[in-house]
């Protein structure tokens, strides 16, 4: 899985076809909705069975736990954006991500 470091390197080369997930609904997440207009599929956090859905100009999106999140895939491809800027906890969710092999080809 290719690792990308800014917004629009990830936005030119990723699938519009698949899943687009942020992982983590806190400000900076909620900051990519605003500022670069972008909108996901869903939001996993997590807190999420805290937060469980997002709502941004009339459009709600759900916010689901890692877990929930891999379960409502079966398979498919998504293409994950980590909202977070500690460099630990994006190398923990790639590991996470290239250990349930749900598919060899997102990026992140």
């Amino acid at each position: 899985m290719p690792l990308y470091r800014n917004w629009n390197d990830f936005d030119t080369l990723r699938d519009k076809n698949k899943v687009l997930v942020i992982y983590g609904a806190g400000a900076i997440g909620r900051r990519l909705l605003d500022r670069h207009k972008i909108v996901p599929d869903y939001f996993c956090d997590k807190n999420a069975r805290q937060i469980k859905k997002i709502a941004w100009n009339g459009k709600v999106i759900s916010c689901l736990t890692l877990k929930q999140f891999l379960a409502k895939l079966k398979g498919r491809g998504a293409d994950i954006l980590v909202s977070n800027m500690n460099g630990e906890i994006i190398k923990s969710l790639h590991n996470i991500f290239n250990k349930t092999k749900f598919t060899e080809t997102s990026k992140i």
